[in-house]
Formats: C-alpha cells, sequence, structure tokens
C-alpha cells in the first residue's frame, strides 16, 4: 500500500503507534472518496410500488455476501451494485447529479466514480434486461466490453440472447447489445475497434460476437422503452387500483410518441399535460434542455376538444386556470364542454356557469360558445317512467333536443318509439337496442314554423319488443309532451338551428346516411346562405348532388369544400379524399392547392354489385385500416364475413349484425412486413346470413375486390399497430372457451397477461373462464379491467360489452 507525501510527514510528526495507526486509516478512506453516487427513486412491481423488495439487493462495495434489500431514498455509493435475477421489478435510480436510470428485466449494474458533475456505471450484459438513461450531463458507462460516452440525451442498451448458426446442424447462443440512440448522439467504443463508433438519433448498433450492424430503432424498441418508463411514474402516482391499467396505456402511447419525434413540442406537451393530470413530476431532460414552459394555447386545446382528447384538453386547461391570471371565459367554457363529453355533468354545470360569469366581464366567448354554456349550465332533464316531458321553444325556429333513456334492466332490450308529434319528428331510427345498466340519446327535431306561440300537448311511448307480459322491469313508457312555444329567443335543451353549427351539421349529415338527399342539401344551403357553412357543408353538398347525379354541381361544390379546407381544416382525412374523388367527376384531374394526404379506404360503399376497396400501405409495417358497411334494409341483417388475405388479417368478429339503416365498421390489419412495393389484389366476401333469395335489400353474397398498393414510403396509419398481439394464439384461446376447456384457456389469458400482451379482449375471455367456473369475483375484476382496457384499445364488439357490463354486474349483485 502507498501513501500520499503527507501519511510520511505524519511519522516524523508522531511517535505514539495507536495515534499514527488511526490517522492512517482515516486519511486512507478519505482517498476512497466514499460518497453517495446515486439514490433509489422509485421501485414499481405490477404498476403499483415495491418499496420495499427484497427482488433486487444492493451488495455493498461488490462483495456477494453483504447484500440488502433495496428500498426508496436508498444512497449508493462507489462500488456497490443493484441486482435483480427475477425481473419482475422496475428499478428508478438517480446517478450523479442530473441522471436518471430506469433499470428493467435481470440486470447487475455497478456505480463508479463519476467524472466532474457526470455519471459513471458498469453494467454486465444479462439476458432480457435493459438500461436505459435520461441525463443532462455528460455520462460514461459501459455494458461488457462496449463503452458508451455521451451528455444531456436519452439512450438505452438493451441485451437479448440470440441463436447463430455457424455450420449445417450447428448452432450456439450468445448475447446480442443493443445500442440505442432516442435523443441526440452516443459516442461507443465496440470491442476491436481503435475509433469511437457515433450513435445517431433514431439509430442503433447491434453487437453480437464480433458481428456489428447499424440499423434504424424500430417500434418494438421505443414500445419496450415506454413501458418501462410509464410504469414507473404510474406506480407513483395516486391513480386507483382500477384506472391504472388504462392510464398506464395513455402514458405509454404519449412517451412512445415522444420517443419517437424527440424535438416535436406539440407532443412534449401532451406528455406533460397527461403527466401533470395523473400528479406525475416532469422530467425536464426530455428534450435534452431545462424544459421551457408548457403551457398550451387555446387555440391548441381546442384542437384537443375536436379530436375528442378530452382527458388532455382538461390537464391543458386546469394548467392555464392554476396560472393566475392566465384563465378567462373560454378555458372555463372548454372545461365545461369536455366534462360534458366525459358525462360528467355535475362537473360540466359549474364551469359552465363560472364560464358565463367570467364572460360578463372579459367578453372574450362567441355567440355560439355563449349559448352552448347556458345550454350546459341547464342540462336537458332526463324523465324516466310515466313522466311529462316540459318543452320551451321559439317561434320559426327549428330546435333538436335530446331525450335520454335509461335501462334499468341486467338484459338487453330492445325498443320501439312511437311518437305522435303535431310539429317535431325522430331524428333517430324507431327501433333501439338499449345496454343493461346504460343509457342511450334520442334526437328529436321540433319545428315551429308557422306554429302561433302558445301551449301545446303530444305524446311519447317506448315499447319493448323483447320483455315478457310479467316482467316489471322495463314494459311500457310513455311521455306527456308539453310544449311551450314563445316569441322570445329561448333557451333550448339542445342545439338549435341558429347557435349550434356543428350539432345541425351532424344532423345534416344524417340526413345524408339516411338518404334525405334534398332535405340535406336545403339544410347545408341554407348553412351557406347564413354564411355559416365550413368546408365540411360544401362537402355534403357534394356528396348529396353526387347521389342524385348532378355531377357538375357535386364537383362545383366539391372545389369550394377543397378551398374552405385549406383555411378551416374541418374535413376529416377520409372526407378529404372522397371530396378530392368527387372534384374529378367532370374533368382530368388537377393539381389543387389542397395537401394531399396518404390515401385511406373509400368511405361507405355500397352494399350491391361489386365494389374496388382501394388501400394505400407502407412497406415493413403493420397498419389499421376499417372498412365501412350499411345496411339499407329495413330489417336487422346479420353478415359472415369470409377474408381471403394474403397479409392481412380480420380484427372485428367475422359475424355481425347490423341495425335496419345503420352502418358499422369491420377493421382489418395489413403487415407489409418483407412485401416488395407494388400492387397486389386481395378479396373479401359478405354474405347475409338472414337474407332470403331474390331479395334486394341485400345480396346474399356480397364480393369486395381489395387493390393494394405498397409505397416504400410511411402513410399515417388510421390506427394504433398491433405490435405484439398475436391473434392466431388468441383465437385458440377462445377456441378453448368455446369447446370447455376453461382452466387451460385460463392459463393461456394470464401468460398473455403476463407478457404484458394483453388486450381488453384477453380480459373479456378471462371474464367468461371464471364465470362459467362459477368463481364471479374474479370473473367481475377481469370484466372491470376489459371494459377499461376497452376504452383505449377499443377491441371489445358491442356484445362482448355487453356480456362484460352484465359480468361485472351480477358480481355487484351477489
Amino acid at each position: 500500500m502507498s501513501f500520499p507525501k503527507t501519511c510520511l510527514n505524519l511519522v516524523r510528526r508522531y511517535e505514539t503507534p495507536n495515534v499514527l495507526l488511526s490517522v492512517l486509516i482515516l486519511m486512507h478512506l478519505a482517498s476512497l472518496s466514499i460518497r453517495a453516487q446515486g439514490r433509489i427513486t422509485a421501485l414499481e412491481k405490477n404498476l403499483r410500488k415495491a418499496d420495499p423488495t427484497t427482488e433486487v439487493t444492493c451488495s455493498r462495495q461488490g462483495q456477494r455476501n453483504n447484500r440488502l434489500p433495496v428500498t426508496v431514498s436508498m444512497a449508493l455509493n462507489m462500488g456497490d451494485e443493484l441486482i435483480s435475477e427475477s425481473g419482475t421489478v422496475t428499478v428508478k435510480a438517480r446517478c450523479g447529479t442530473a441522471t436518471d436510470l430506469v433499470l428493467s428485466g435481470p440486470f447487475r449494474v455497478r456505480f463508479l466514480r463519476p467524472n466532474n458533475k457526470g455519471c459513471k456505471i458498469y453494467s454486465y450484459p444479462k439476458a432480457g434486461g435493459s438500461v436505459n438513461v435520461s441525463s443532462s450531463v455528460p455520462t460514461n458507462m459501459q455494458s461488457g466490453e462496449i463503452k458508451l460516452g455521451t451528455q444531456h440525451t436519452i439512450y438505452e442498451v438493451k441485451t437479448q440472447l440470440v441463436t447463430r448458426t455457424k455450420l449445417p446442424r450447428a448452432s450456439s447462443k450468445m448475447l446480442e447489445q443493443q445500442l440505442i440512440a432516442y435523443d441526440g448522439k452516443v459516442s461507443a467504443r465496440l470491442p476491436r475497434s481503435s475509433k469511437p463508433v457515433i450513435v445517431e438519433e433514431g439509430k442503433k448498433i447491434v453487437t453480437a460476437g464480433t458481428a456489428v450492424a447499424r440499423v434504424d430503432i424500430t417500434t418494438q424498441d421505443i414500445e419496450r422503452t415506454a413501458s418501462a418508463v410509464a410504469r414507473i411514474e404510474i406506480s407513483q402516482s395516486a391513480v386507483p387500483d382500477a384506472a391504472r391499467p388504462a392510464a398506464f396505456l395513455r402514458l405509454k402511447a404519449l412517451h412512445q410518441e415522444v420517443l419517437a419525434d424527440p424535438n416535436s413540442r406539440p407532443k412534449l406537451i401532451n406528455l406533460v399535460n397527461e403527466q401533470h393530470g395523473l400528479g406525475i413530476p416532469t422530467d425536464p431532460r426530455l428534450t435534452g434542455t431545462p424544459t421551457p414552459t408548457l403551457t398550451p394555447t387555446q387555440a391548441e386545446l381546442f384542437g384537443l376538444l375536436r379530436q375528442r382528447r378530452y382527458n388532455e384538453a382538461i390537464a391543458g386547461f386546469d394548467r392555464r386556470v392554476q396560472e393566475l391570471g392566465r384563465a378567462d371565459s373560454r378555458d372555463y367554457y372548454g372545461l365545461a364542454v369536455a366534462a360534458k363529453q366525459l358525462r360528467d355533468n355535475k362537473q360540466a354545470v359549474s364551469y359552465a356557469n363560472v364560464a358565463l360569469k367570467l364572460f360578463e366581464v372579459d367578453g372574450r366567448m362567441s355567440r355560439e360558445e355563449l349559448i352552448d354554456s347556458q345550454r350546459i349550465a341547464k342540462p336537458t332533464p332526463q324523465p324516466t317512467g310515466m313522466s311529462v316531458w316540459a318543452l320551451e321553444l321559439n317561434a320559426n325556429a327549428k330546435t333538436v333536443i335530446t331525450l335520454v333513456l335509461a335501462n334499468p334492466c341486467q338484459k338487453m332490450v330492445r325498443i320501439k318509439i312511437k311518437a305522435k308529434l303535431r310539429f317535431g319528428r325522430l331524428l333517430s331510427g324507431d327501433e333501439i337496442e338499449i345496454a343493461p345498466g346504460s343509457n342511450t340519446e334520442i334526437r328529436f327535431e321540433f319545428d315551429t314554423t308557422r306554429r302561433k306561440p302558445g301551449d301545446y300537448q303530444d305524446e311519447l311511448g317506448f315499447e319493448c319488443l323483447n320483455c315478457s307480459e310479467g316482467d316489471t322491469c322495463f314494459g311500457r313508457k310513455g311521455f306527456s309532451v308539453n310544449v311551450h312555444v314563445k316569441e322570445g329567443q329561448a333557451e333550448s335543451t339542445g342545439p338549435t338551428d341558429q347557435t349550434e353549427p356543428q350539432a345541425e351539421q351532424a344532423e345534416l349529415f344524417e340526413l345524408l346516411r339516411q338518404r334525405h338527399y334534398k332535405e340535406a342539401i336545403a339544410g347545408f344551403e341554407r348553412r351557406v346562405k347564413d354564411k355559416r357553412g365550413d368546408s365540411r357543408d360544401y362537402y355534403g353538398l357534394a356528396v348529396a348532388y353526387e347521389q342524385l347525379k348532378l355531377n357538375e354541381r357535386a364537383a362545383a361544390y366539391a372545389n369550394n369544400a377543397l378551398k374552405f379546407f385549406a383555411a378551416d381544416r374541418r374535413m376529416s382525412r377520409e372526407e378529404l379524399i372522397d371530396c378530392e374523388r368527387i372534384a374529378k367527376l367532370t374533368r382530368p384531374a388537377t393539381p389543387t392547392s389542397t395537401p394531399t394526404p396518404t390515401p385511406t379506404p373509400i368511405p361507405s360503399p355500397r352494399t350491391t354489385g361489386t365494389s374496388v376497396w382501394a388501400v394505400e400501405l407502407s412497406a415493413n409495417t403493420k397498419t389499421i385500416r376499417d372498412l365501412t358497411l350499411r345496411n339499407p334494409c329495413k330489417t336487422m341483417v346479420r353478415i359472415k364475413i369470409k377474408a381471403k388475405l394474403r397479409f392481412g388479417r380480420l380484427l372485428s368478429r367475422d359475424e355481425i349484425e347490423i341495425a335496419p339503416g345503420g352502418v358499422t365498421n369491420i377493421r382489418f390489419e395489413f403487415d407489409t412486413t418483407r412485401r416488395r412495393p407494388g400492387d397486389y389484389k386481395e378479396e373479401l366476401v359478405f354474405e347475409c346470413l338472414t337474407c332470403s333469395k331474390g331479395d334486394p335489400c341485400f345480396d346474399l353474397r356480397k364480393r369486395f375486390s381489395f387493390n393494394v398498393h405498397v409505397t416504400e414510403g410511411q402513410p399515417e396509419t388510421t390506427g394504433i399497430p398491433d405490435q405484439t398481439d398475436s391473434q392466431d394464439e388468441r383465437a385458440q384461446l377462445f377456441k378453448l372457451l368455446g369447446q370447455g376447456h376453461y382452466k387451460e384457456a385460463i392459463a393461456g389469458f394470464e401468460r398473455r397477461v403476463k407478457e404484458q400482451r394483453a388486450d381488453s379482449r384477453d380480459y373479456y375471455g378471462l371474464a367468461v373462464a371464471y364465470e362459467q367456473l362459477q368463481d364471479l369475483k374474479l370473473a367481475a375484476l377481469n370484466a372491470n379491467k376489459a371494459l377499461s382496457f376497452n376504452q383505449d384499445d377499443r377491441r371489445l364488439s358491442k356484445e362482448e360489452q355487453n356480456v362484460s357490463r352484465r359480468i361485472a354486474e351480477r358480481n355487484r349483485q351477489q
């Protein structure tokens, strides 16, 4: 052992051996710089806090006989090791002063003395383990023989066991390491390399033995990292246990967007807003620099409302409200609209009243927003039983009003609506279905044109078509409709023709779907004449005139719609594509100033004859597309779907029912992995199981020809690709359910849950299996999880949702 010169001088000064020995020991300890190199900040298991845990241990100074269970806020000294053998606990640790590590899977990490203010660790490669680094200062990391150095970036080292074939019938297993740079650049020094290799943002290096490959980051890489980070954050939030799976999926999706595009401010704002809403501290290193003030603008938040992202909009409006003096009446109006859409009527009324009070001071809301705030502040009454429905209408006006009807039964009920209204008409279908324990909205339009002010009385009846004679659950319901018409501008309990452009517009598009083209044209033209029209109104006129075989007028309105769209961006992608098609009916295609999005399925193909579905996909991707099918019949039809797809699969059920005059979306997933760019043809057949021969309403066999064009570019998908799910595997599990092998099915579904590949249909399968085994508690638990997950992934069919609600309700009644 060698000591500094100061120690030799002490030998001359002190003659007492004991004193000299004590001083030497103190100096030696000081020379080791034993101080905290890191600290445990979070432990997670199954989306919950795991503090403390014995599944992750800390080895002091690398001594295996001195291993301690870890706990949050434990200090990590130089030479300490974090070890996880099982890989079931995710660990977040702070290293140095400004570096966070997220350790998942089996791992073993050793903390070393840092340089300056940076962080320095050594990772022992273990199959299935990963180390994610997020830092705003220089870091140094070594994984096996690979050395990495970087600053203010986000990167990851992932290890997996792979099989390499050397000779015919000879193979060996070796560890493969992946060095992934999400944000910024990473300098890596590989074995047997004289110069460091720079890994650019969005790239990764894969090493196995002496083989080295540089490739792009995959969606699986992003998903895995986002999953680990989101699990840690959700475990530290105050979200109730039942809501954690759904909150985790939302947060994971936002992290995926940020990792895929770290320089996008809007995506970062969405992530920060979601973290605020869940009570999770935001990370200032997400963009490589201290996070600026991310309070979104009103325009961005109202854009979220139009996209139906209500939770994100609420989080943004709440942030504006919390900043003293920033919020105005329009912010509270936005909160009221979002809460109303989330069916939180009490909160919506409260926000609407605040918006009305602030409006008296700032006058920020438009006339339409003011009327809408007044409507929300006085919500539509929900009559039940034999009740009186009191309405107040304005003379010489058209008003759309919604009536909410509840189903208190434990079964699905089919209701026949009998309306005897002198100056009102039913906009919804006259036969509806209501799921057990839920409610539905029935829309009416009242036209008081040429009606004198006064009081009128009408009748409205509901008859249950599938209830028995002695069934008191629903029976026959009747309403006495008392209508008071006055000359002034009455506040309606529903959207009005003059003040609710979006609700009115929705009714006009409903008329289009019902093939009332002339009535729809009159409504759209009235809106254009009143200078309330936008691109969607002109698109509606184009569709109506095309159906009436007036192609010149249809093309003219389609061109107007495209011009308006350049300013208001109101049309959806499908409507834009359809509008461009209509604009080319009477003239050669010419380029317009409107940006052309990626082609998507043609909207609502007709149900007679043979149709062509043109789909454009990107090579080496998974894309989800919807095909809309209409039922023009006056009876319910049951359709059998037969898909002959070479690189596509049906996500919806292969047997569906469509209500009379209704529509349904059929979802497909296309996988173009290893498919060369070019044109392909596929085939899809719909067979009507309830139609008779010669029935002109719906063909017995309806055939679609798929024209699939695969490009090298990256088109925008219409859904979230399912990267990890195996549809064939799940189909086998549901087959086991149908054969009565419930325990085998449960084992399969639970394996998918454990491997984090489960969605709402997996939990639905568990609920059905446990119900058959009479374990109602577990059945209800999984049914509630299925309904919670379905809010995000929308994989359950209508029938499966109803079954899940029934199972959950049955347990509550027990």
